[in-house]
C-alpha cells in the first residue's frame, strides 16, 4: 500500500512537472528585466541582489523537480519564502510591469503547487503590495479602480492555477489508469493464445496418446505376458492420463480471465464515476453468461468510451447497459452532453476513437452503432461470442 501511494504521489508530482518548470523559467527572465529596467533610483548593487536572492526560488524547482518536487510543494518554507520575495520584488521594484509578471506568476504557480487555499492566502498579500504600491503611484483617482483590479486579479491567477494543476493531476491519473487497463487487456488476450495454441497442439497430441495407451494396456491384458511387461504399460497408461490431466488444468487456469466479467465492468463504472464525479448507471439485461475474452474485449472498449465522454462530452449522468446474448452481447452507453460536434472543441480526436472502435468491433465480427444528438449520444458496441479469443492472434 505504501509503495502504491508513493508511485501515485509521483505520478501527481510528474504530472504537474512542465507548468513547473515553464512558470520558474518565466519569473527568471522577468528577475532579469526588472533588473535591467530598474528605476535609476536604485543602485546597481541593490538591483543584481535583489536578483540573486529571488533567483534560488524559480532555479531550484525548475532544476530539481524531479528529485525534489515532494519536499517543495510540501515545505511551507519554501512556500513562505517564496510569497515573501515576490512581495519584495514587487516593491522594490515599484510595480514596474515586469515585476507585476514576476507576481502573477508567482501566484499561479502557488496555485498549480499547492493548491486553491495556499495560492489565494499568497494571493492575498501579493494583491495588496500590488495595489499599495500602485495607489501609492497613481497619477489620479481614476487610475485607482483599474490598479485594484489588477490586484484582483491575482486572486483569478490563484484559482485559474489551482484549476490547472488539479486538472493536470487527474489527466495523469486517468492516463494511468488506461495505461493498466491496456497492460492487462493485452496480457489475458496473450494468455488466450497460448491457451488456443497449448489446446491445439499440447492438448490434442496427449489426448492421442491416452486413447493409443489405453488401447495398448487393454491389449496386453489379453496377451501372454511378463509381469513386467504389464507394470510397463500400466505405467504408461497412468502418466498419459497424468499428463493429460495436468494440461487441462493449465489451460482452465490460463482461459480464467476473471471469474466475473460483468462485475468487472460494473467496477469499471463505479471507479470512473468517482473519478470523474459524474453520475454513472449500470444495468444488465439477459441471462447468458459473459464469455471472458469477450468481457476482456468490453472492459477496454468501455474505458474508451466512457474517456471519450470526460473529454468532450460536458455531460452530468451516463447510462451503461449490457445486454447479454446466446450467441452475442451489446454494451451501450448513453450520456446526456454536448453530443458529436463536429466543430466543437477535441471533436477531431473523438471522431478518430470512434473509428479505432469501429475497427477493433469489427476485427471480432461486431459492429458499433453511434447516435447523436445536443443532450443525448448512444453508442452500441455489438460483439459475437468466441470472436473476442482472435484479437492478438
Amino acid at each position: 500500500m505504501a509503495f502504491e501511494a508513493d508511485a501515485a504521489r509521483s505520478q501527481r508530482l510528474e504530472a504537474i512537472a512542465p507548468v513547473v518548470r515553464l512558470l520558474c523559467e518565466v519569473r527568471l527572465v522577468v528577475l532579469v528585466l526588472a533588473v535591467v529596467s530598474a528605476s535609476p533610483a536604485f543602485s546597481t548593487w541593490w538591483q543584481v541582489g535583489l536578483a540573486v536572492v529571488a533567483a534560488p526560488c524559480s532555479y531550484l524547482p525548475a532544476r530539481h523537480w524531479a528529485e525534489q518536487g515532494g519536499r517543495i510543494a510540501s515545505s511551507g518554507i519554501y512556500l513562505g519564502l517564496d510569497s515573501v520575495v515576490a512581495i519584495t520584488v514587487i516593491v522594490a521594484f515599484d510595480g514596474a510591469e515586469s515585476a507585476l509578471l514576476y507576481g502573477g506568476a508567482t501566484v499561479t504557480l502557488l496555485g498549480v503547487v499547492a493548491g486553491r487555499v495556499i495560492a489565494l492566502m499568497g494571493a492575498a498579500l501579493l494583491g495588496s503590495a500590488m495595489v499599495g504600491v500602485s495607489v501609492g503611484q497613481a497619477d489620479s483617482a481614476a487610475d485607482i479602480p483599474v490598479m485594484i483590479a489588477a490586484g484582483l486579479g491575482c486572486a483569478a491567477l490563484a484559482i485559474a492555477g489551482d484549476a490547472l494543476g488539479t486538472a493536470l493531476r487527474r489527466q495523469a491519473h486517468t492516463a494511468g489508469l488506461l495505461a493498466t487497463e491496456r497492460a492487462t487487456r493485452t496480457t489475458d488476450l496473450e494468455r488466450l493464445s497460448v491457451a488456443r495454441d497449448v489446446h491445439d497442439s499440447v492438448a490434442g497430441s496427449l489426448a492421442g496418446l491416452t486413447l493409443m495407451t489405453e488401447a495398448l494396456h487393454r491389449k496386453v491384458l489379453h496377451e501372454a505376458v511378463d509381469d513386467a511387461t504389464l507394470l510397463l504399460a500400466r505405467q504408461v497408461r497412468d502418466a498419459s492420463r497424468i499428463a493429460h490431466v495436468d494440461t487441462r488444468a493449465v489451460l482452465a487456469q490460463l482461459r480464467q480471465l476473471d471469474p466475473d466479467p460483468v462485475a468487472t465492468l460494473e467496477q469499471v463504472c463505479r471507479r470512473w464515476s468517482l473519478t470523474g464525479g459524474v453520475a454513472t448507471e449500470f444495468a444488465t439485461e439477459g441471462d447468458a453468461p459473459l464469455d471472458g475474452a469477450l468481457g476482456v474485449a468490453f472492459k477496454a472498449i468501455l474505458t474508451e468510451l466512457l474517456e471519450n465522454v470526460r473529454k468532450h462530452a460536458r455531460a452530468q449522468r451516463v447510462e451503461v447497459r449490457l445486454l447479454l446474448g446466446s450467441d452475442h452481447a451489446r454494451l451501450t452507453v448513453i450520456d446526456d452532453g454536448v453530443g458529436l460536434d463536429a466543430d466543437a472543441p477535441g471533436a477531431a480526436e473523438g471522431h478518430y476513437g470512434l473509428c479505432g472502435l469501429r475497427e477493433r468491433a469489427e476485427e471480432m465480427d461486431g459492429s458499433v452503432e453511434v447516435g447523436s444528438r445536443p443532450g443525448r449520444t448512444e453508442i452500441t458496441v455489438m460483439l459475437r461470442a468466441g470472436a473476442a479469443e482472435r484479437v492478438g492472434s
